[in-house]
């Protein structure tokens, strides 16, 4: 279906888009104008059924769409679209896919495609640069075969002439008519298929009135021919728990259980409840373990007034409040053959369900734990929109040493091991006192730990291997003295410790600067890792897809609201952006860190005195140094008319030294090692403005030792 939208207001729209003197702010807004009037157009196709509503004064009849709805961008630039769609159906789930135009071939290239279930729902893709039509049309492929049908649906009405039309199903997953489809009293009853039973075949359909009432069973005035639910469901049985009430049975003065004097735990309530009763929890967080073997719904106040945050704030909690379990289940269904007893026919909607301990199961050979929130054996209860966090976790007291060593023999298989510790990893900042003791070294983790903030723990790790090498290679390799020996080993310690302490303080900079960033959003830094230790939580991983997306949405609520009043073209609008920005700028060191890894300087160790004068480079900025305990920096040399590095004249087998004019003996312990010398006029390039007789001494790892003359 192919619709041309023709206006003079679009063309005036579009004319400010395309003109490169408009202003970002400006650009969006209009962006978002067209979209909505785009979103109208496409929105006229929908399919839509008939509603009752009570107005102030009195019931009347409406039109409300009658299937769910899905958007799908393509990134990046369907993303434009989305605010004006989202503005005119708030409700609207979404989608992204993402595609690429490969330069060589042409074609476009998938790297992404995120969708929420599709089965029974209308997918709108959203795509406003239509070059040649390639993103498209591989977008509504990808969204094929997620299961989507695409079209509508083709239906041959007359017998001997096919006339295609859409048949106007009512939607909601029903394939039955509406009142005006084409389909009925279309077919022939005459017809007979050329085949070999001559199958009498009559392909008319026949108007179904549906009857638009309630059709919720635990409503009062459900009816049970009811075909859809029209809204005008009514409950009367109602028991109500808020954190303030009390566990009463009801006396002949004080009606426990209503609105007016609640219940105070959701336990007692499902007690005192009888099937089909509707127990409505208060805003607020209850301890407490629940048993449920009735036909009840358990609800939030969600259940009536659909704002998300009641399911946020609403929590049901599986400890007393101090880190002790009440039990392994939040909720526990218990299954019964009686017909008064059906608790697989209970609703719990509208909770943060957390703290349930679970209990341990084995999967694949290994020990996890499972049912923290829920514990259904033979049931089948409903469970919707509802928000499970850290259920079943299992804690450091879970991981005994043979739980430990059955999962080391997976990862061993069959190689000896002995399991010497086991602790928690908490993101510290520490180094250890000493780096070396008699022949032990620690290198890398063990003998420093830092913020992942930067990136800078593996770099640091294998500085420290490449500075410790060449010096252990010495006392294998070479005939040193005890005196030599211990004080090459020595300054492995005296050399690193220094470097490790310097990229501590970088990472622990650059986790306080990371929370500037979050803090200039008007986000809580306490709360910065909620929602990848929600989404990771052992039950979150495990649910369905749909229902993690869903979960995910919700999570990033706050956080999309805070983005619509960053992108808001006003001065609330402006000062967020300008607050974000000064944020985003100071956060440079915590990327560009070329000084940290390359400009340190050893000062003390295995290098002459003077490095004890040279400052070292910034934390993004290296300035290459020719001075004693820096690293040999890279100049463009020729030798045998070959271009090379001045870094490729180093050898790890020898010490490297760069003189000017006619050398002597160099006055500097080099462990065993030889010296390979090269005379800095014989290299073809000017290197370094080396005095007469002056020289440099490089170490094996590349750093220099001297900065002398002879």
């Amino acid at each position: 279906m192919l619709t041309l939208i023709k206006s003079s207001f679009i063309d005036y729209k579009l004319t400010i888009l395309r003109n490169k003197k408009t202003r970002n702010s400006l650009f969006r807004q209009t962006m978002n104008e067209v979209s909505y009037l785009i979103a109208g157009e496409v929105f006229k196709f929908c399919k839509y059924n008939k509603i009752t509503i009570e107005t102030p004064i009195t019931k009347t009849r409406g039109i409300n769409i009658s299937e769910k709805i899905i958007i799908v961008p393509i990134l990046r630039a369907g993303l434009g679209l989305i605010e004006g769609f989202v503005k005119f159906l708030p409700n609207v789930e979404k989608g992204h896919i993402g595609l690429y135009r490969n330069e060589q071939t042409y074609q476009p290239v998938e790297y992404l495609c995120k969708l929420p279930r599709v089965s029974n729902k209308q997918i709108i893709v959203l795509d406003p640069m239509l070059a040649t039509g390639n993103s498209s049309s591989a977008a509504i492929d990808l969204v094929k075969k997620k299961g989507v049908k695409i079209s509508n649906i083709n239906y041959n009405i007359e017998h001997g002439t096919i006339i295609v039309r859409d048949p106007l199903f009512v939607g909601n997953g029903s394939y039955v008519l509406s009142t005006n489809s084409p389909g009925i009293d279309s077919g022939n009853p005459l017809l007979v298929n050329d085949d070999l039973f001559n199958t009498i075949s009559d392909i008319g359909c026949y108007m179904f009135d549906h009857i638009f009432d309630c059709n919720d069973e635990f409503a009062n005035n459900y009816n049970d021919n009811s075909t859809y639910d029209d809204g005008s469901c009514e409950y009367i049985n109602y028991l109500y728990v808020a954190t303030d009430g009390e566990d009463e049975e009801d006396t002949s003065e004080i009606d426990y259980g209503s609105e007016e004097f609640p219940y105070q735990t959701i336990g007692f309530a499902v007690e005192q409840a009888e099937d089909g009763y509707i127990i409505k929890v208060d805003r607020g967080t209850y301890h407490e373990n629940i048993e449920v073997n009735k036909k009840v719904k358990i609800v939030s106040n969600y259940f009536l007034t659909g704002d998300e945050d009641d399911i946020e704030n609403t929590t049901i909690d599986g400890t007393d409040g101090e880190g002790n379990y009440l039990g392994e289940s939040v909720f526990q269904f218990t299954y019964s053959s009686d017909e008064n007893s059906r608790s697989n026919e209970a609703e719990i909607i509208g909770f943060t369900i957390t703290q349930g301990k679970g209990s341990e199961v084995v999967v694949g050979g290994e020990a996890i734990k499972g049912g923290g929130a829920v514990l259904a054996l033979g049931n089948k209860p409903k469970l919707n929109h509802n928000i499970f966090i850290n259920n079943g976790k299992c804690t450091f007291d879970d991981y005994d040493d043979v739980r430990c060593e059955s999962l080391l023999d997976e990862i061993f298989r069959g190689h000896s091991y002995r399991l010497i510790h086991k602790s928690v990893w908490r993101m510290t900042a520490q180094i250890a006192e000493n780096f070396r003791k008699d022949n032990v070294f620690l290198v890398g983790d063990s003998a420093h730990r830092f913020p992942p903030t930067g990136g800078l723990g593996l770099n640091t790790a294998i500085a420290d291997v490449h500075n410790l090498v060449w010096k252990l290679a010495a006392v294998i390799n070479h005939d040193l003295g005890v005196e030599s020996r211990e004080s090459l080993l020595d300054s492995y310690e005296i050399e690193r410790k220094p470097v490790a302490r310097r990229n501590t303080d970088a990472s622990n900079l650059n986790n306080q600067k990371m929370m500037e960033v979050v803090e200039a959003l008007g986000l809580d830094p306490s709360k910065a890792n909620l929602l990848p230790k929600i989404m990771n939580s052992f039950l979150i991983r495990h649910l369905p897809q749909r229902l993690k997306q869903s979960i995910k949405e919700l999570l990033l609520k706050p956080a999309r609201a805070l983005i619509e009043a960053a992108t808001a073209d006003d001065q609330e609008g402006e000062r967020i952006r300008k607050r974000i920005s000064n944020a985003v700028e100071n956060q440079e060191e915590h990327f560009n860190t070329l000084g940290l890894d390359l400009g340190y300087i050893y000062k003390k160790g295995v290098v002459s005195v003077e490095a004890a004068f040279t400052p070292e480079s910034k934390v993004m900025s290296y300035t290459p140094s020719f001075t004693a305990g820096a690293r040999l920096p890279h100049h463009a040399i020729e030798r045998n008319g070959k271009l090379l590095s001045t870094l490729d004249l180093i050898n790890y087998n020898s010490f490297l030294s760069l003189k000017s004019g006619k050398s002597r003996e160099i006055e500097f312990p080099t462990f065993g090692y030889s010296v390979t010398e090269f005379d800095v006029a014989e290299l073809g390039v000017k290197v370094i403005d080396l005095d007469e007789g002056e020289y440099l001494l490089v170490r094996p790892d590349g750093h220099i030792a001297v900065r002398g003359t002879f």
